[in-house]
């Protein structure tokens, strides 16, 4: 069974996971949307994942005064994300998503994801 990790960090309870996972002999993936602040380590497998992980930090530092680079940064994020999805698709049995965020944030990759019975769990943080 290989597990998908991710796309969020908060407090480091997702890379605690995909430690945990990896101490009984899981393979578990931390994969996230953009770089976090404290640096915590990933497990990105693949050049898409990374991609992915390094527009969304380029799209959270893009200025708004600058509109159209701003614009092409969340667009090509968004357009990595479908490749991302379908890559993960394929690649892990089960997906613990962070705080109700998803790869593509849509109920499209949910309906796809259960119509071919991947495991999903959602871990709600916060107050």
């Amino acid at each position: 069974m290989r597990i998908f990790i991710g796309p969020i960090e908060i407090a480091g309870v997702a890379q605690g996971l995909a430690a945990g996972f990896s101490e009984i002999g899981v393979k578990a993936d931390l994969v996230l949307r953009a770089p976090h602040n404290f640096g915590y380590e990933t497990g990105e497998p693949s050049s898409v994942f990374r991609l992915w992980s390094w527009l969304g930090g380029l799209r959270s530092k893009v200025p708004r005064r600058r509109l159209v680079v701003k614009g092409a940064t969340v667009l090509a994020h968004e357009f990595i994300a479908w490749i991302v999805f379908f890559k993960a698709l394929f690649k892990y049995d089960a997906f613990i998503f962070i705080f109700a965020e998803t790869i593509t944030n849509s109920f499209f990759e949910l309906w796809v994801l259960k119509r071919l019975k991947k495991k999903l769990i959602f871990i709600y943080l916060g107050s």
